[in-house]
Parts: structure tokens; sequence; C-alpha cells
């Protein structure tokens, strides 16, 4: 997975040229309507997709997808949706009531997707059960850059806010009053494996000499390290899938009033409340 080099240079001897594509489009809409006299509906649609991807890069691992999959496929699946009612009582009650659900997707999709690294790099297999997704491992040698994907180059986010509103104005004489409940219903389902197939180091430490435990700036390799099979640090995570959620609370009561007509008084009282995080499967803990 190392390319071989394409300049006749000591350091420095591989120069690559990758492209970034963006590709995105939206489309928003709204209906109005209206029902006799005192109903006025509109409903409204919104989604955009927006895509990015790369191109011009020698496989699955090298160059690497930086943090976040910066040279990975992005898939951003934004959507939204209204609808709202606005009810004429009489010419001093006026209510809407409204409704929404938006939802975001994002999928960062590692180049080297389905990959499995335990097979195909010989690494021992006794890890198998805890891997929950196969790409490629970072191998990081010291003197020369690294291979494979980097923290969090995998990716799913799907977040949803479900939300109801009712708001009711009410105006006798010099008052204005204006009351309403507001509830919200938020879903947070996410899977970001940090580094799930492993991160592998390998410095001069085994190479070195005469005396292996005498750092030294002109003996040894990584690569040589590597070659041995011998790595000299790494890490392996175990990421669960989130499905995490929250409540929102919120209602009020608000007067303007006209005392007199240079002076109007805003008096009103809110209310708010908002449910700790809350996990299905019980994997989130706060202290």
């Amino acid at each position: 997975f190392y390319p071989l080099p394409n300049r006749n240079t000591r350091t420095n001897n591989r120069v690559d040229a990758a492209n970034r594509n963006n590709d995105s489009w939206r489309m928003d809409f709204r209906i109005d309507h209206q029902i006799g006299k005192k109903h006025h509906l509109f409903a409204t649609y919104g989604r955009i997709n927006g895509d990015q991807s790369s191109q011009g890069l020698t496989n699955i691992a090298y160059p690497r997808e930086g943090v976040n999959g910066e040279l990975a496929t992005v898939q951003d699946r934004p959507r939204r949706v209204v609808l709202s009612d606005t009810i004429t009582f009489r010419p001093t009650l006026i209510g809407e009531f409204r409704a929404s659900l938006s939802r975001s997707f994002r999928d960062v999709l590692s180049r080297s997707l389905g990959f499995d690294f335990m097979k195909e790099l010989g690494i021992a297999p006794n890890i198998r059960p805890f891997v929950k997704s196969f790409i490629f491992p970072q191998i990081n040698p010291s003197d020369i850059a690294g291979i494979g994907p980097d923290r969090a180059s995998l990716q799913h986010d799907a977040e949803s806010t479900y939300q109801f509103q009712g708001h009711v104005t009410w105006i006798r004489g010099s008052h204005s009053v204006k009351s309403g409940l507001d509830y919200r219903f938020m879903a947070w389902n996410v899977l970001r494996p940090g580094r799930p197939p492993g991160n592998f180091s390998s410095d001069r430490t085994f190479t070195q000499g005469p005396n292996p435990v005498a750092a030294s700036t002109t003996v040894g390799h990584g690569i040589a390290t590597l070659l041995l099979g011998a790595p000299t640090g790494g890490n392996f995570t175990y990421d669960p899938t989130l499905a995490a959620s929250q409540k929102y609370y919120a209602s009020y009561v608000q007067d303007d009033w006209k005392v007199a007509r240079r002076l109007t008084l805003s008096l009103g009282l809110r209310w708010e409340y908002s449910t700790p995080w809350t996990d299905r499967f019980d994997q989130l803990s706060f202290f």
C-alpha cells in the first residue's frame, strides 16, 4: 500500500495531486391554503443533498484520510417539514398551532470500508469480536509518512427534532395577552468510531544499535521496525452506537399592557425544562 517514489530525492520523494468535488442541490417549497374565514394553513418542505468526494488518490490507504474523513466520501442529507394552522376564533382571539420535523443525515464513508485488515494484513484475529467497523488500520512508522485513515474517518450521524407549538393571543381593552406551549423531542443516533481497526506505531527502538535502548538520530528506521512485525505502540477503540434523546418543555404568558398613550408595559413569565440526555441502551454516564 506504500506507492513508489515519483521524485528523485531522499526526502519528500513523492508528490500527489488530489481533487475534491462538492456537489449540492436544494429544494424548498411552501403551500398556503385558506379554509373559510377562520383557518389559514401553510406547509413547507425543504431538503438539501450535499456530496463530497475525492479523485486522484493512489489507493485505499494512501494518501491517508484525515480526521473526520477529509479525503473520504461525505453525504449530507438534511430535511425539514412544517405544518401550521392559524385559527381566528373571533376578532380578538387568535390561535396558532404548529408541528415540525427536521432531520439531518451525515455519512462519512472511508475509502477502505469493508477491508478485512486482520485477514489482509496478518493482524492477530483475537480482536475480531470487538470490531464493528472494518477499515484499513492507521499505521504510523517514524521517518516516513503514515498510511490508513485517521480518527473518525467513518461516521453515521442521524439527528431528528420533533416540535409541537401552540400560541393563543387575546386582545381585550388595553391588554394584549399571549400564551403558549412548546414541546420538543430531540433524537441523536450516531456511530463515530475513533480507531476501530487500531492505530499502530513503530519507531527506531528495535532497530537502533549497537545499544537498542540508546536513542539515536542516525541509526535504525521506523519501516525496519515495522518489517520486523514489532510495533512500539498503539491503541484500539471499541465504540458504541449511541441512540440518545432529550425532551424539552416550555410555557409562557405575556401581557402587553398599554397603560397610557406613551407608556406600555410588557409583563411576562416563562418556564423551561430540558430533561437529561438518555440512551436507549444505557451507554451514557454522567458524573
